[in-house]
């Protein structure tokens, strides 16, 4: 497959402050990056979290404009996508973001999913936590039939403990 396109489109929206929301952000920025090749198109995200990441927004658009420079290119497999991101990459959420664009185009072109193209025979469902912050939320949630529960703790042991 040949990518011959890519673009970014900075994103920002409100956050509530609950779950792991809790801490300082009040709302939350990322960078889609999207990628065109033999008529498939692929998206990919970087979202950071600043002061928690090792890298930052700015990382994945340098990222992106590095993978843009070396347009045309092009992918047969997998693995010609994480050597590609590897080397216009460093930072995780900026390699994340080009290696799910690249891998999306990659299946869409195929017609198959990112999981079928990266593991044949790939789980038909993946279990979740539901993340809860209080004892309502919990029970309903156990109500629903969720099996995992994910609570952010912070310094909050005595909440954790009713929960």
């Amino acid at each position: 497959m040949r990518i011959v396109e890519l673009g970014t489109c900075a994103v920002r929206w409100a956050i509530e402050r609950r779950g792991a929301a809790r801490g300082v952000w009040r709302e939350r920025e990322a960078l889609v990056v999207g990628v065109r090749g033999d008529g498939a198109p692929g998206l990919g995200e970087a979202a950071p979290l600043p002061g928690m990441s090792a890298d930052s927004i700015e990382d994945a658009a340098r990222a992106a404009e590095a993978l843009r420079a070396r347009l045309p290119v092009t992918l047969g497999e997998p693995q010609d996508v994480f050597a590609l991101a590897a080397e216009v990459a460093e930072a995780p959420a900026a390699r994340f973001a080009i290696e799910a664009a690249l891998l999306s185009a990659l299946a869409q072109r195929g017609r198959t999913s990112v999981a079928q193209l990266l593991a044949p025979g790939p789980a038909a469902t993946l279990r979740v936590a539901i993340v809860v912050d209080d004892e309502a939320e919990a029970r309903a949630a156990i109500a629903a039939g969720a099996r995992c529960l994910k609570v952010k703790v912070g310094d909050e042991l005595a909440r954790v403990y009713r929960i």
